[in-house]
This record gives C-alpha cells, structure tokens and sequence, in this order.
C-alpha cells in the first residue's frame, strides 16, 4: 500500500511531467508562429518597398506632364479677390503687389484717351451717322447748338434731303410703296375696283395714333437712357472725389486702385450694353493681373468693379480709416452706380411690346395699300397722286423708321465720347486735386496767416497749375 507521501510524489512527479511536455508543445507552436510572423512582416516590408519606389518611379516620371498640366489650368476666380495685406498705418505689405503712383496712373489714362481712343467718332456706330455734324450720337457743343438754332436751317434742311440719313435707311420700303403706286395708276382704267377715301380716312384715325405713341415710347427710351447715362457720369465724379478725399490720404495704393477701377467703368459699361468688350482697356488701367482677371472673368464686368470698391470701402471701415459718415457716402454712391446699370439692362434687355408694333405696322401698310386706289377713284391727276401717296408713305414709314431708331438707345448714343469723359473726370480728381487750406480759410486765430506748413497731398504737376496732365 502506497504512504500518502508516495502518493503526493507520484502526483507531483505526473504535474510535472505534463508540464514539460506542455512547455515544449508551447514553445515549439510559439516558435512555428514567430517564425511565420516575421515572414509575413519580411514580405510586407519587401512589399511596401517595391511599391515606394514603382510609385516614386511613377511620379519622377510623369512629373514634367504633372507640371505642364498645372500650369496650363488657372482656377477660376468666383470671389472677388482680397485686397493687399497692410500694416498699422495702411501701407501695403504684400510683395505681389507693385507700387503705383499718380504718374503711372496719369500716364495709363494717357495711352487709352490718345492711343487706344484717339479716335474723335464712335468707331462702333455704323459710318452713315459719323457723316453728318448734327446728330445726336455725338456730344454737342455751343456751336453745334448756335448751328441748329439758325434761321437757315430748313434751307440746310432742304440742302440735304437727298442725302439724308432717314432717307436711306426707309429708301427700299418707300422704292416699293412708290412702284405700287405707279402700277395702280397705270392700271386702274383696266379693273372696276375703287375704294371711297371716306372710308379710308376713318382707318387713318387709328394709323395716326398708334403711330404718335409708339413714337413717344421710342423717344422715351432714348430719354432713359440719357438720364441713366448722365447720372453714370456725374456718380462716377462724385465717388471719385470721395475716394480722393477720404481714401487717398490714408492708403495711397487702395486709392489708386479705386481710381483705376472707377475709370473704366464707363467702358466696361458701353461694352456690355453693346455686345462688346474692353479687354485692353481694362488691362490698361488694371496693371495688377489679379484684378484684371478678376474683372474680366466675370459675367457682368461693371458689377464686378462695384463689387470690388466696395470691397475697398469695406477694407478701409474694418481698419477704422473711415468715419461713419464717410463710409454710408461712399456706399450710397456706389449702390447709384449699381442701380444705374441696373437701368441700363432694363433698356436693353426689353423693348416695345412686339405685338403692338406688329399690329401698328399691319394697319399702316393696310392703309397705305388702298391709299392710291382711294385718290384715283376721286379723279385725281395721276402725278398729283403718285406724289401724295408718295409723300403720305414718307411720313408714316419715317415714323416707323424713327422709332426703330430710338427704341434701342443705347446703339447710337455718344456713349464712347460720354466713357472717354467718365475717365478724364476721374483722371482729374486725381491728378489735379486742389491746395492744402490755409489757416485764414480755416479760422484759427492761434496760427499766424502766412502758414508755410508742408503740404500733406501729392502735388505731380506742381504747385503753379502751368503744367497740365498729360493726357487733357
């Protein structure tokens, strides 16, 4: 019979037993994972490395089309971009940005008025209106005026009926009106049709009113349009008078930059409304490229410049430059400019009802159809009625014509000479900006009046006021 301490033994000898042989079946399975593990680490590594350099190979490689694809794409711009970083005092810090001065700008507005614009006409309207003095597609002068108040002019106006610019322009219609004419005199003896002039005259009624207010509405439009246009001239002057008097002094380059965009604001205008552009002209005066993409990326060119004074504005209130007042006159402007293209897009963009005209126009060639059979039936010579009819067709087609004309304003307006004008008042507020206030001005009793204090405004062309701008 086994003691008890035999069999504690025997089974303290069975643990360990078991034990080794679990401690050599753990270690020889540990051993078989660790050298499996670092295999697959050794081929993931190995991995990974070759795919690093395929991949850095494959980069090396289409690096140049890389590049070239970069600098063949520029972003497009849908903000406005940011005005130059400045410093405490107002002074640009942004290294893109090259210092202008008010003989850069004077000189810019000098190669666009005298060598982009030296012409004197509109090259945009068509030759037939540059042919006449007295048009209304041209600013007039005194002389003009003196001219068109003479006591001779219907003896000039009879002078140039032949070459008339209305005559001209109905001569194919009123050729056609005269021919049928000419054919119902010849031919009325051969056919019984005959149309009492009574009846006619009451069509006449209609046709002479219809044809007076659509005339009134042509005319209207063109009276808009000058209205929107002298407003566009004198809120241009104004805002570039408080650029100069409350930007200027305190940020030179932001006041230059507000001068540059303001001057072209007419062409950009005159361009839109014709279908045109003003590409040169804008990289002209905006010699930063930033804001000549900026400008002429945009859709509607003149919004743009608008937006980015008023980013100018904005710019100058948050660093406390402009004072409560100053800030709501320049915003007030620049919403006037807003709301004056605004008007100009309406014009433009609408015209009289199609349907009226088309209805005026139906009722007058029906009226002056049977105008000629209505005079032959009443025994009228027939050269006394080709010349009536004649002379009845010039006046209604004429009027017709007229309206045509005037309905699209903008299309033979002086809207060159009126942006070349834009431009030179800018110019001047610039350029030619008046003295320093002397103390007898001011009232101040405690400095003496001779006061010799050093001008604090840039002065280009002097103190004397002998040397003109370049570009007058």
């Amino acid at each position: 019979m086994i003691s008890s301490w035999g069999r504690w033994s025997m089974c303290f000898g069975a643990v360990l037993i078991s034990s080794a042989d679990g401690f050599a079946f753990t270690q020889k399975h540990t051993s078989s994972l660790i050298s499996k593990s670092y295999a697959t680490t050794t081929n993931r590594q190995k991995y990974f490395s070759s795919t690093r350099r395929n991949f850095s190979f494959s980069l090396s490689s289409s690096s140049s089309t890389l590049d070239e694809f970069t600098s063949n794409v520029e972003p497009k711009n849908t903000l406005p971009p940011q005005t130059p970083t400045t410093d405490s005092i107002g002074a640009s810090t942004s290294p893109r940005y090259e210092k202008d001065t008010l003989e850069r700008f004077a000189k810019d507005v000098a190669i666009v008025l005298k060598v982009m614009c030296a012409a004197e006409q509109d090259p945009d309207i068509p030759d037939v209106w540059k042919s006449k003095k007295l048009s209304f597609t041209s600013i007039w002068t005194p002389e003009m005026w003196k001219e068109h108040a003479s006591r001779w002019r219907f003896w000039r106006y009879i002078k140039s009926f032949p070459t008339s610019r209305l005559l001209r322009r109905m001569a194919p219609q009123l050729s056609a009106y005269i021919s049928w004419c000419i054919v119902v005199v010849l031919f009325h003896g051969r056919f019984r049709f005959d149309m009492p002039l009574t009846s006619l005259s009451l069509v006449s009624t209609f046709v002479g009113l219809l044809l007076t207010s659509r005339s009134n509405q042509g005319i209207n439009r063109l009276s808009d349009g000058r209205f929107a246009w002298g407003r566009c001239v004198r809120l241009s002057r104004d805002t570039a008078n408080l650029f100069v008097t409350y930007v200027y002094p305190k940020d030179k380059e932001l006041g230059l930059l507000s001068a540059r965009l303001l001057s072209t604001f007419g062409f950009l205008m005159k361009a839109h409304l014709r279908g045109k552009d003003a590409n040169d002209i804008v990289s002209t005066m905006l010699p930063q490229k930033i804001d000549a993409s900026y400008i002429l990326s945009q859709r509607k060119k003149p919004v743009a410049v608008v937006f980015r004074l008023r980013q100018i504005v904005a710019n100058m209130a948050e660093r406390g430059l402009l004072a409560v007042p100053q800030h709501q006159a320049l915003e007030n402007n620049l919403h006037e400019l807003n709301h004056v293209y605004g008007m100009c897009e309406r014009l433009r963009g609408s015209s009289i009802p199609p349907v009226y005209t088309s209805h005026t126009s139906r009722l007058m060639l029906f009226y002056l159809f049977f105008l000629p059979i209505a005079l032959v039936a009443t025994q009228l010579n027939r050269v006394m009625t080709v010349l009536v009819s004649g002379a009845v067709g010039f006046a209604m087609l004429g009027f017709d014509e007229i309206t045509f004309i005037l309905e699209n304003p903008f299309a033979l307006m002086p809207l060159y000479q009126q942006s070349k004008n834009i431009m030179l008042d800018v110019a001047d507020a610039f350029t030619c900006q008046p003295p320093h206030l002397k103390s007898q001005f001011l009232k101040i009793k405690a400095e003496p009046l001779n006061d010799d204090r050093e001008e604090n405004i840039e002065y280009p062309y002097g103190t004397s006021w002998e040397e003109k701008p370049i570009y007058w």
